[in-house]
């Protein structure tokens, strides 16, 4: 089962070893990130610059979240179509 947890600036979804997380990223934009770890590596020298103001509404339940940043609507939901893999969850834009 999938764990949601909401920050200032995005949310995160935890199962196990594996993550995936969404964040805000400047206005109308959000950057998004998915590892079998149980943490974000940031690469060195990435070529995404510093994430701009953004006016940013974080919704979390235990069966998802919800991040709405300007005219973008970021959705995670639990992945419960009774197949073999329940991660990673169900992602909407």
């Amino acid at each position: 089962m999938a764990t949601f947890v909401g920050s200032s600036s995005g949310f995160s979804v935890h199962d196990g070893k594996e993550l995936l997380e969404v964040r805000a990223w400047g206005e109308n934009s959000a950057r998004v990130w998915s590892t079998l770890h149980p943490f974000i590596r940031e690469t060195p020298g990435d070529a995404l610059e510093e994430p701009g103001p953004s006016n940013v509404n974080i919704e979390v339940s235990d069966s998802g979240a919800l991040m709405r940043n300007g005219d973008l609507v970021v959705e995670v939901r639990e992945n419960d179509d009774g197949g073999f893999l329940h991660f990673p969850p169900l992602v909407r834009f």
